[in-house]
């Protein structure tokens, strides 16, 4: 929270996480989008752009021209060398957290949240993290899986959506 943004370039990179990456990181977890679904998606991101004072020649038309603004700003301004290897610790933190909540293993849950930072982030990103590349590690083809199944449930089931609303409800309220 120490960083606030100096210029217009950072308040659109910061939109670009909302907008731009949210959608890749669903696509990359099996989720098929339409079109429609995206293009309102990047709307109600641009509009909130527009409202948090983002210059307009800088707000995305597309999901394309979003995604080239974003990825040629992460060549200019990223340095994911200089990340620090204790950022890795705020996941360890969560994995502790499912840990105790869970029981399910803590170096399995540490395991799966670095794989899936790398795997979402790109490798690129995440080098100064320190985080060992698996590889074809089995947590995230289950992880697909699992988005893929949650993405026909919501697409094809009747009440699917519904259903989905429910338990993600319940386990809002759980929490």
């Amino acid at each position: 929270p120490s960083e606030v943004p100096i210029n217009q370039q950072d308040l659109a990179i910061t939109l670009g996480l909302f907008g731009y990456l949210n959608i890749r990181s669903l696509l990359q977890l099996g989720i098929r989008l339409e079109r429609e679904e995206i293009d309102s998606f990047l709307l109600l991101w641009r509009y909130a752009g527009y409202v948090l004072g983002i210059d307009e020649g800088v707000l995305p038309q597309t999901i394309e021209e979003q995604q080239a603004f974003f990825l040629a700003s992460l060549k200019h301004q990223a340095k994911p060398d200089k990340l620090s290897e204790q950022t890795k610790c705020i996941l360890d933190e969560v994995a502790q957290k499912a840990h105790r909540d869970t029981r399910i293993p803590y170096g399995m849950a540490r395991t799966f949240l670095h794989q899936i930072t790398r795997y979402l982030s790109g490798n690129d990103y995440v080098t100064g993290m320190k985080i060992e590349d698996k590889g074809d590690y089995w947590g995230i083809r289950v992880f697909r899986g699992l988005g893929r199944g949650f993405w026909l449930v919501h697409r094809y089931l009747p009440g699917g959506e519904r259903l989905l609303y429910a338990a993600g409800a319940m386990q809002y309220r759980r929490e």
